[in-house]
């Protein structure tokens, strides 16, 4: 995955209040769990 594309990502899961650690570790994989 490129840099930017992940960088994107975390922009967008900062802004929803996704654990970005938790993002990464799961290799972007986007779920509701509040």
């Amino acid at each position: 995955m490129p840099q930017s594309t992940i960088a994107k990502i975390l922009k967008i899961a900062e802004a929803r209040g996704y654990d970005t650690g938790k993002l990464i570790f799961n290799h972007g994989s986007i779920k509701d769990e509040k």
